[in-house]
């Protein structure tokens, strides 16, 4: 019972085949012995144990209830299916935080934010060696867009109020959280070696020939350098900015099979997000058979100068098409770049913004900023400089000199512009362009627009069909 609480689940199931091997009509070492199959993932045998269990104690509402639970979660990793509402809702209750009498910031609910929902890997794809990469997942066969490829648990993850006392933003707390993570992985492999070989089959930099690391694999022995190795290259920020949560919850945690996707800052071909701790991946478009399937670590919203300095910590060399053009440019587009960016934010949106009386020589300059901008990268037009402030800080101007259907052109336009590349900043363009269509009674339109900013939010986490949603 007490390795059932620390979730210690392998040895939780050496003490119940001790027991029961000397007492097999121990009933409680049974229903231990069920539990702790449960927590390992053998979902067949801990239904088998526990259906012949309640055979034996009809009537018993715990066995009952495990088993009901245990239902559930083989028809999810089996079938990937899953009730997302009530996840959702179940994740909503259970980042509740409160005050203890120290000040601290500690769930309602013990284990916080931690789902107990199961994994689903889909058969469909697969670990290969990539060319120029080493392992990646491809495609074993064309996949439809917004296919579900995986949900994974976290191996183990760290909440900031967890290590703080707090919560903190990522950016304060990610080294500390990282160093909460190496100990509570380095006590998880300790107390429970078997899992040894998950953590070090992942990339750990020390480029060691597979000789040398299926021999630490196997020994399954405590090895303190590749732990960190292996969490430096592999751990994962908690990002919840896409639920209205009451608090703002960060951490860092480690998901094994999510660890082998390789990076694109631009072009990827899923979608990836946090519920709790569980990593939801997606695909976004449609699969190629043998196509690599891609995340990113950090994306477009993010500078060349920012992005390369993380991806050069974790030896990631990006030949997307973003980080060679940027590679390629001239000091000289980036120098005015910066000068147009600084005469924008400086003079041009403080007039616009603050004033009460918009100024068309106000709009001729910011239409002249942005039109440079473009040009500087007119042959790569969806890669072009972001925009998007910019355009949405030109719509509003003409909305307030009364020329909707100019704001809405320009809003659509940016929206053209940047929806494959930009798609976590383009929302705000869509909210947009729906505010002011209903604000011209032209609701089909706004219908229309809500439909796309609906299949862009809702879809990848619901499963939502918005052209089957729109023929019921």
């Amino acid at each position: 019972e007490a390795y059932l609480r620390l979730y210690q689940f392998h040895n939780a199931f050496k003490d119940t085949e001790i027991a029961l091997k000397y007492d097999p009509n121990n009933l409680k070492a049974a229903f231990r012995k069920g539990k702790a199959l449960c927590g390992l993932k053998h979902y067949k045998d801990a239904t088998n144990i526990l259906q012949k269990l309640y055979q034996r104690m009809k009537g018993n509402t715990s066995i009952k209830q495990i088993l009901e639970h245990i239902e559930m979660l083989s028809y999810e990793n089996k079938n990937g299916k899953y009730d997302y509402l009530r996840i959702v809702d179940e994740f909503y209750e259970r980042s509740k935080i409160k005050k203890d009498n120290k000040g601290n910031d500690v769930w309602i609910y013990e284990t916080g934010p931690r789902l107990d929902h199961a994994e689903f890997l889909n058969d469909n794809i697969k670990v290969d060696l990539v060319e120029g990469k080493g392992r990646g997942w491809i495609a074993k066969c064309d996949i439809p867009e917004c296919t579900l490829l995986m949900v994974s648990k976290a191996f183990k993850v760290v909440f900031s109020n967890e290590a703080f006392g707090t919560m903190i933003t990522n950016n304060k707390g990610a080294c500390s959280c990282a160093e909460e993570l190496t100990t509570c992985i380095t006590r998880k492999l300790f107390e429970e070696p078997y899992y040894c070989p998950e953590v070090y089959q992942l990339y750990d930099g020390l480029n060691l020939s597979m000789d040398e690391k299926n021999k630490i694999i196997g020994k399954s022995t405590i090895h303190i350098e590749f732990i960190i190795r292996a969490l430096l290259h592999n751990i994962f920020g908690l990002n919840y900015e896409k639920f209205n949560l009451n608090n703002e919850i960060t951490g860092l945690g480690l998901w094994i099979l999510p660890s082998f996707f390789n990076h694109a800052c631009i072009d990827e071909n899923t979608y990836s997000f946090h519920l709790g701790d569980l990593l939801i991946v997606r695909t976004n478009r449609p699969i190629s058979k043998g196509e690599e399937l891609v995340i990113n670590y950090r994306d477009a919203t993010f500078s060349y100068e920012e992005r390369l300095s993380y991806l050069e910590y974790i030896n990631v060399d990006c030949q997307c098409r973003m980080c060679k053009l940027e590679r390629s440019e001239s000091q000289e587009i980036k120098l005015r770049m910066a000068q147009l960016l600084k005469a924008y934010h400086e003079s041009i949106y403080p007039k616009l913004s603050k004033s009460h009386r918009v100024e068309l020589s106000h709009i001729k300059e910011l239409e002249n900023i942005i039109a440079e901008l473009r040009n500087l990268r007119k042959e790569h037009p969806d890669l072009g400089f972001n925009t998007i402030k910019l355009s949405k800080t030109l719509a509003f101007a003409y909305l307030e000199i009364g020329n909707n259907k100019r704001a809405l052109s320009i809003l659509e336009e940016a929206y053209d512009l940047y929806k494959t590349v930009r798609v976590s900043e383009i929302r705000i363009i869509i909210f947009d362009i729906i505010m002011i269509n209903s604000k011209l009674k032209l609701f089909e339109e706004a219908k229309k627009w809500f439909d796309i900013i609906l299949k862009i939010v809702v879809e990848p986490i619901m499963e939502l069909n918005i052209s089957e949603e729109n023929d019921i």
